[in-house]
């Protein structure tokens, strides 16, 4: 059985199994980033920075609401944090 993140190590999107998973070359899923983060062996938005995936994150999760803005903050918080980001 394939060990998932518990979350995206692009965007921080929870991660627990294949339905969301992103897929490596061979169509397997891959185990640390998200379908919309990654598919077919490599990023969806290779030369996205960081302060472009923050802006995501506003424009998705943040519209959704003052709930939605407070998660998109603290997504945006933990950003930096996860192995796509990390310098």
């Amino acid at each position: 059985m394939q060990t998932f993140e518990k979350q995206c190590q692009s965007c921080g999107m929870p991660l627990v199994n294949s339905k969301n998973a992103g897929k490596e070359k061979d169509g397997t899923p891959c185990a640390m980033y998200c379908v919309m983060c990654y598919n077919n062996g490599e990023f969806v938005n290779p030369n996205m920075t960081l302060d472009e995936m923050k802006k995501v994150l506003d424009n998705t999760i943040g519209k959704e609401g003052f709930r939605g803005k407070v998660i998109a903050w603290l997504g945006k918080m933990q950003l930096k944090t996860l192995k796509r980001w990390k310098r």
